[in-house]
């Protein structure tokens, strides 16, 4: 495979291993270098949060500081960007190419770290961790919902379409 000229996702398993593979000092280097070959290493809203839910906080720290250093000052989308943005256009069939840079206040405070390597996040941990076990729980949920859906023809408009994922509850 060509691996020049790629957008290249990690998740955070992905940045995980690199944290113990690469040090600080190589982190600027290595950009460089994908840069070089037209790559650019994108993470997520969520893989920054996950992250950010680290218990260790020096391990955390060390992972966003590596972070900042080494990805795309563009976080991707969040699943629940995409989807709201796929509902607001009428769930179409096809779509275009779209910008998939994520719009979300994440989304800033990420360019604002990359361009100052000195910040790192301040944020309320135990609310963090509170909002992350009630949005599982509702994951949780949405996952058994979706998957007991059964559509045996396509609905031609949105409405339709809602309703009939509605119905099926």
């Amino acid at each position: 495979m060509n691996w020049k000229n790629k957008d290249i996702y990690f998740e955070t398993s992905a940045v995980n291993y690199l944290s113990k593979q690469l040090t600080l000092d190589d982190a600027p280097s290595t950009k460089a270098y994908q840069r070089v070959r037209g790559n650019r290493w994108y993470l997520s809203s969520v893989t920054v949060w996950e992250i950010l839910v680290t218990s260790d906080e020096k391990r955390k720290e060390d992972i966003l500081s590596l972070s900042q250093q080494l990805f795309y000052e563009k976080l991707l989308y969040s699943p629940s960007e995409l989807i709201i943005k796929y509902i607001l256009k009428g769930c179409p069939l096809y779509e275009n190419k779209v910008d998939i840079h994520s719009k979300s206040r994440l989304q800033h405070v990420w360019d604002d770290l990359c361009r100052d390597k000195n910040k790192t996040f301040i944020y309320d941990k135990k609310q963090l961790q509170t909002k992350t076990k009630h949005i599982q729980i509702i994951s949780r949920q949405l996952f058994k919902i979706i998957n007991r859906i059964v559509i045996d023809s396509k609905p031609n408009d949105f409405g339709s379409r809602l309703d009939l994922f509605l119905s099926s509850h």
